[in-house]
């Protein structure tokens, strides 16, 4: 509802920045465990108890400060590499298989950002 009546609410979930995590969130959320929990937590233990003697807070945060644009990009590669075309392969096999075809739309691109155009049967084999 804010974002519905507040201009400072739309201005900041339409930026570039919160775009570009809306389009990376499913791969960030599959992974983020991976890296909180294994080199994140095993750092943060270095830091604190294998004798260096950081404060506990500190070594959250520099381990934080590290894995974070790591955890971002990863999630990124893996949208771009798996998420992305898996779902445009899923989008032509939907429209392929479909008995009731949707209306083509003019222009050579569907309103879906990043999908194509209905593929035609003989497509879909060759990708087979």
């Amino acid at each position: 509802m804010l974002a519905l009546t507040s201009d400072t609410t739309q201005k900041v979930l339409g930026s570039d920045f919160m775009q570009f995590m809306g389009r990376i969130s499913y791969s960030f959320y599959l992974v983020h465990e991976l890296f909180i929990f294994w080199p994140e937590h095993v750092l943060v233990r270095y830091l604190v108890a294998d004798g260096q003697g950081w404060n506990y807070k500190l070594a959250v945060y520099v381990a934080w400060l590290i894995f974070t644009p790591v955890l971002i990009l990863f999630s990124w590669i893996l949208t771009v590499l798996v998420d992305e075309p898996f779902k445009d392969f899923a989008y032509d096999i939907d429209i392929v298989l479909r008995k009731k075809k949707p209306p083509v739309k003019k222009g050579g691109r569907s309103s879906v950002v990043g999908i194509h155009q209905p593929p035609t049967t003989a497509h879909l084999s060759s990708i087979l």
